[in-house]
């Protein structure tokens, strides 16, 4: 199964929608701050996560639900507004800030090196990549390394791979 989460807005053909409210593009209605989902343990192998991490209540209760929901090696693709955007501060309903380093944080060896409580899952970075504002998406990488270290309001959404770790 190919799960888009907050998908009132659109997804792809062969992905299954689950969202707050019901749209054309929602094929199952459920409130994603209620755990657990209506969806089978290992059942999922490719989600898209489009601004809903930053808004969930409890981010690590839903990172497990992802984790319950996902087969072993699931592509995890989330979408948030980076935490240096206007619309990161201006939108009172984000409850958390979004960087390259935030996912990290799901990963038990570096919960275990920094002497972190271990969590009840385990993911994975496969990697980011960065949505950047006009003008900075035609600059060269040197000025947009500048920017997104010195201003405000340079990149709009960051775009995070992450993949589950299973004993299998």
């Amino acid at each position: 199964m190919k799960l888009a989460i907050s998908s009132r807005g659109g997804k792809e053909l062969d992905f299954t929608g689950i969202d707050f409210v019901k749209t054309d593009s929602v094929d199952i209605v459920h409130d994603l701050n209620s755990y657990p989902w209506p969806l089978a343990d290992n059942s999922v192998d490719e989600v898209n996560c489009t601004h809903t991490y930053s808004i969930i209540k409890d981010d690590k209760a839903f990172m497990a639900e992802l984790y319950r929901i996902c087969k072993n090696d699931a592509i995890i693709k989330i979408i948030s507004p980076y935490y240096t955007s206007l619309r990161s501060f201006s939108n009172p309903d984000i409850l958390r800030r979004v960087n390259e380093f935030t996912f990290v944080f799901y990963h038990s060896v570096f919960r275990e090196a920094q002497k972190l409580d271990k969590l009840p899952f385990d993911f994975k970075v496969i990697g980011h990549g960065l949505q950047w504002l006009n003008p900075w998406e035609a600059k060269s990488e040197e000025a947009k390394e500048y920017a997104k270290t010195h201003y405000w309001n340079v990149v709009e959404d960051i775009v995070v791979h992450i993949s589950p770790i299973k004993k299998v």
